[in-house]
């Protein structure tokens, strides 16, 4: 029995649908609801070897208090959880309009948040 082309679904498929990022915000916020974040481990390879904080460091704990509705303690803990979350929506809705210029403009804001939020963690400590 020959197995249609079309019987199995690739991740392919939905490289350009709002699918992934969705599914992205939801398992973290799932990860983070369930308290599974308090079991693992912290470890950073940046931490580690060179003794500076990586970019995500502290996204987690960010995360939790926005979940959690500490708007405000979670910009102070890291600026990158609320980015993070709003990088994901914005994937969401503009993966479909196929608006690949505007996708491009998500991508280099999420990766300024990411350099500032380095170099906040590592200059003003």
């Amino acid at each position: 029995m020959k197995i249609p082309k079309r019987y199995y679904i690739q991740i392919s498929d939905y490289r350009d649908s709002y699918v992934i990022p969705l599914l992205i915000a939801v398992a973290t916020f799932v990860y983070i609801k369930l308290g599974a974040s308090l079991f693992v481990p912290h470890v950073c390879l940046l931490e580690y070897l060179f003794h500076i904080s990586c970019p995500l460091c502290n996204t987690t704990k960010s995360l939790e208090f926005l979940f959690q509705g500490d708007i405000l303690k979670s910009i102070q803990i890291s600026i990158v959880g609320i980015s993070f979350i709003l990088y994901m929506a914005s994937l969401a809705i503009i993966k479909p309009l196929n608006k690949f210029h505007l996708l491009k403009i998500a991508d280099n804001l999420f990766l300024i948040v990411l350099f500032f939020n380095f170099l906040i963690q590592n200059l003003c400590q």
